[in-house]
């Protein structure tokens, strides 16, 4: 099996693109249908990698910045940080109850445009979840969630 240098670089896209959120790993996933053609798969796992890599970033970018900013004295931005964490951390509460399931059915289900690893990741952190826990259920819900999208997208698995 040999790859071409064009190859190799939508490969390089098909990783950045399933990094960027709201797109995420369908975007990942329709860009290999699209571009690689015969290898497919190979663009299937590293969508999937990709999105891997979201949770632990999102948890480790969030405590960053939080501490950061509290020690600094960036009036604006540390006021404006924080009114956007507590006003989503309000509409979080909801996932209190239901807690990791429903974390895990957000990122599952591709079919809805809210849910991905990156909200689900937010969600975790505002609610305290315990970090390994909650990367770990969002991986397995990444890897449902790219399963049901890749059979969507061959016609093995009908949405109406």
């Amino acid at each position: 099996m040999k790859i071409s240098r064009m190859e190799i670089s939508t490969i390089i896209l098909i990783f950045l693109t399933s990094l960027t959120p709201i797109i995420e790993i369908k975007g990942g996933i329709l860009l290999s249908y699209f571009l690689l053609k015969k290898y497919f798969y190979i663009g299937i796992l590293v969508s999937i990698f990709a999105s891997f890599l979201i949770p632990p970033l999102s948890f480790f970018i969030l405590e960053f910045l939080e501490k950061f900013l509290k020690k600094k004295n960036l009036k604006i931005v540390k006021k404006f940080y924080f009114r956007f964490l507590n006003k989503f951390r309000k509409k979080a509460k909801k996932f209190e109850k239901p807690g990791l399931l429903a974390i895990f059915l957000m990122v599952a289900i591709p079919f809805h445009p809210i849910g991905g690893a990156y909200t689900a990741s937010i969600i975790s952190y505002l609610l305290g979840f315990d970090r390994r826990i909650s990367i770990i259920v969002i991986n397995v819900g990444i890897v449902i969630s790219a399963l049901l999208f890749t059979l969507a997208l061959l016609g093995f698995l009908k949405i109406t």
